[in-house]
């Protein structure tokens, strides 16, 4: 299991936990770590402006109607926020981490803005649109090794795209309960 896992969030007013923001460097490596440190559990990756209201809407999407509707399922998120708006800075991104304080979730600031490149290669996005207010699902047993893994499902807010469906939380939400049963993965106690 990886360590930055294992790490617990201080506990803010109020008895919630409080996000910590972790750092993605050009190499990968955390967010490697962290992806495959629950390969036997479904786990979402999401890539978002910490500025963009849109966007940090569909954040709040994936908090209150896709993490609230499975419960305690065993599940993973990871809000990648990528600087893609002139705004978007680390303390913008540890701002925005407020708006999934889910437990299972896992917050990483994109240092040199790698990532929105990267997966608009592996969504087939046009050229020219980096990959960024995507939301992606992966199955139990997905790993993260010298390729990126293409997401069983994956959904987004970019204008004019029709590669995949625009972030509806209850249709991801219906994604993640199919995925759940069809892996057999059971609630957490």
């Amino acid at each position: 299991m990886s360590p930055v896992l294992e790490e617990h969030s201080p506990l803010a007013a109020g008895g919630k936990p409080t996000p910590s923001l972790r750092h993605v460097s050009e190499d990968l490596l955390a967010l490697k770590e962290a992806f495959n440190g629950h390969v036997t559990k479904p786990r979402l990756l999401l890539l978002v402006s910490p500025t963009c209201d849109v966007r940090r809407r569909g954040s709040s999407i994936i908090q209150n109607e896709v993490l609230a509707a499975v419960g305690d399922a065993p599940v993973r998120a990871y809000a990648v926020w990528v600087p893609i708006l002139p705004d978007d800075t680390p303390a913008a991104a540890e701002e925005a981490t407020r708006l999934l304080p889910d437990g299972r979730t896992v917050h990483f600031w994109d240092v040199g803005g790698t990532l929105a490149p990267l997966f608009s290669g592996i969504l087939k996005l046009p050229a020219g649109c980096p990959a960024w207010d995507v939301y992606m699902l992966y199955p139990p047993g997905a790993i993260w090794g010298d390729e990126v893994p293409v997401p069983a499902y994956w959904q987004h807010q970019l204008g004019g795209l029709t590669a995949a469906p625009r972030l509806d939380g209850q249709a991801f939400a219906d994604n993640l309960h199919q995925m759940l049963r069809r892996h057999g993965v059971a609630r957490s106690d």
